[in-house]
């Protein structure tokens, strides 16, 4: 067969290709986590968690994840946080336009 190939015979360098790069894993159904909400990133990354407990996902993905999921938790907390500031602004400012023009 690699004699084959070195004269440039498509199908036998093909097949010698194929025999030393084996073709790429196929992919996994792509699932679809909510991360819309710390209480869901919690979820997910209490499952990251048992996963790399029981050796189902090897620690060095299971930190990235962590740190990824960790970051984004925080971010929803300080949405949170932003949202319930600007609607405490909002209720202070109409309290005292009513002061000033009682």
């Amino acid at each position: 067969m690699l004699d084959a190939a070195r004269v440039d015979d498509d199908g036998a360098s093909r097949a010698v290709v194929v025999q030393l790069v084996p073709p790429a894993p196929a992919t996994a159904k792509r699932i679809r986590i909510p991360l819309n909400n710390v209480r869901n990133v919690r979820h997910e990354l209490e499952r990251v968690y048992r996963l790399a407990k029981v050796g189902r996902m090897d620690l060095a993905s299971a930190c990235k994840l962590a740190y990824l999921l960790t970051s984004l938790s925080k971010l929803h907390e300080l949405d949170t946080i932003e949202s319930r500031i600007t609607a405490l602004e909002k209720s202070l400012q109409g309290r005292a336009s009513d002061a000033v023009n009682p």
